[in-house]
């Protein structure tokens, strides 16, 4: 039973890191844009299957429009993503990638943050 619940954690955190891969490619060229960070949480995990995941939630104005946008984020560790949604609690604003023609699908990326460049290293730690 173990093998069987950690092979659901594993394949939830593997099927939601390959679709955040697609996501960032397709949103490579898309333009930048400041988003107010409306709440970073800690999505409540399913008790019988799946990993620990944070949700980040914002709204953005884009070209004259307001939207709103979250991202969801898998974590193996529940500790890793307590700290991942922590790294955003002080923070107001965050900058995502926004689609010229549908504005309405919008993506945060760690590496456009400002704090991106140290954050990898402490996850892994």
């Amino acid at each position: 039973m173990i093998s069987g619940f950690f092979a659901d954690v594993i394949l939830e955190f593997l099927a939601r890191g390959i679709a955040r891969c697609i996501q960032a490619i397709r949103s490579k060229y898309w333009i930048l844009n400041d988003a107010k960070l409306c709440a970073a949480t800690l999505v409540p995990k399913n008790p019988s299957w799946g990993c620990q995941k944070t949700s980040i939630s914002y709204t953005y104005i884009f070209k004259g429009q307001l939207y709103a946008g979250y991202c969801q984020k898998p974590f193996l560790s529940q500790q890793s993503a307590e700290y991942y949604a922590g790294v955003f609690q002080g923070l107001s604003q965050v900058v995502i990638r926004v689609n010229p023609r549908y504005p309405e699908n919008s993506v945060l990326k760690d590496a456009d943050q400002s704090f991106a460049p140290g954050l990898a290293s402490q996850l892994l730690s």
